[in-house]
């Protein structure tokens, strides 16, 4: 009998190394994604002033060129887990958890969130200024994208510019410029169920030989109720102006106020801050503004100038905030006429009550300004205070025969 045998040789077959090799190469693809995703996109340039450098909680503060940044470094850190390095110039190289609060001089306070998730579902890093001053300098990008940086009333400097970001529920909905110029971009949306803010941008300018600030913002907060339209009139910023929107306000509700603060401080910047505030509304104006330190630090002036002359009447209601107030003996207002002081006058002690003074040119001349020179008696250092002026309106005269 015979048996037919069939003999095939197959060849060890390469796939299963094959598919270790694809995976193991898919894998580290995806690891090396993924570590790209999670680490900062963006590093801190070389005068920096703040910047998050990844999302494992790893962070740089660095000290910005020609401020006092590193004064502001200083002073204990809370929640935060290790301070990796502290060099001489004040630059801290720290880590910090999810959300961190850092506590640094002065009583400021700025809250860290780490950015979370991956593309497309990432978080940002967010800087929250809590309260108090920081300091931020070089790059303007650095405000922007990864960072969003919000703040309840405080101030930035950024491009050596001074900044006021004012926090909402809209990252970076309402910004001013108090020193110098800066351009940011708006960013950030509404949630879900809440109306949507529109940023309004209104840049300053800044001489500085003579410390001249200029600009002009009004900005809106939710329930802005049936003032939209002042959003045109921003260039008109005069004492006829406010006196005509004082009498709108309180035509329309009795709780508007108007204020305005007059502030110096020993870092030579001043503003003047002009806000109409309602329960849920405010807004805010600038206006020419620059003042002298004598130089014994005996005295400040602060010089307000109008942007068109008027003849007028004009109310000042003032009080200082100032620490050394108390102690000040009071301060003089002058009016000015073509650069000059036309009429003084003084007040013999400046209290924490408001005081009242009806400035009338006799001689209906143009006004081109006001002059407010506060005794200094503080020894710690250059001269400085703030100052509210409640109202500053312009009463029409009548001429009689």
């Amino acid at each position: 009998m015979i048996h037919n045998f069939h003999i095939r040789i197959e060849k060890p077959s390469s796939q299963p190394k094959l598919r270790i090799i694809l995976w193991t190469a898919a894998v580290l693809i995806l690891g090396i994604i993924l570590a790209a995703l999670f680490y900062r996109t963006t590093q801190p340039s070389a005068d920096s002033g703040f910047a998050v450098r990844d999302v494992w909680g790893h962070a740089l503060i660095r000290p910005a060129q020609q401020t006092d940044f590193q004064k502001l470094v200083t002073g204990p850190m809370v929640d935060t887990s290790e301070v990796i390095k502290t060099s001489a110039n004040g630059q801290v190289d720290f880590e910090y958890r999810r959300k961190t609060v850092l506590r640094l001089k002065d009583n400021t306070e700025v809250m860290i969130t780490a950015r979370s998730g991956i593309w497309p579902f990432r978080r940002p890093a967010t800087v929250e200024l809590l309260r108090g001053t920081l300091l931020l300098a070089g790059d303007a990008a650095l405000i922007d994208a990864p960072l969003l940086i919000k703040s309840k009333g405080a101030e930035f400097f950024a491009n050596n510019s001074l900044v006021k970001v004012e926090a909402s529920r809209v990252p970076l909905s309402r910004i001013s410029v108090l020193h110098g110029s800066i351009e940011i971009q708006p960013s950030g949306r509404a949630a879900a169920g809440e109306r949507s803010v529109v940023p309004e941008y209104h840049y300053g300018s800044v001489d500085s030989k003579r410390g001249t600030l200029s600009g002009v913002q009004i900005v809106e907060k939710e329930d802005w109720h049936p003032l939209m339209e002042l959003y045109t009139l921003v260039s008109e910023m005069t004492p006829e102006y406010l006196s005509s929107l004082v009498s709108q306000m309180k035509s329309e509700s009795r709780d508007w106020d108007l204020v305005k603060s007059i502030r110096t401080d020993a870092s030579q910047h001043g503003y003047v801050s002009i806000s109409a505030q309602r329960e849920r509304s405010s807004m805010q104006y600038l206006l020419n503004l620059y003042y002298d330190v004598a130089p014994d630090n005996a005295s400040v002036r602060v010089t307000v100038e109008f942007e068109r002359p008027v003849a007028s009447e004009i109310v000042l209601d003032v009080r200082s905030l100032a620490d050394e107030a108390a102690a000040s003996p009071g301060f003089k207002v002058s009016l000015l006429r073509n650069g000059r002081p036309a009429k003084t006058y003084t007040v013999d002690r400046l209290l924490d009550d408001w005081v009242q003074l009806r400035l009338t040119d006799v001689l209906q001349s143009d006004c081109h300004g006001v002059v407010l020179e506060f005794a200094h008696t503080s020894s710690q250092g250059p001269a400085h205070g703030t100052v509210q002026i409640r109202r500053i309106l312009e009463q029409k005269l009548e001429l009689q025969n």
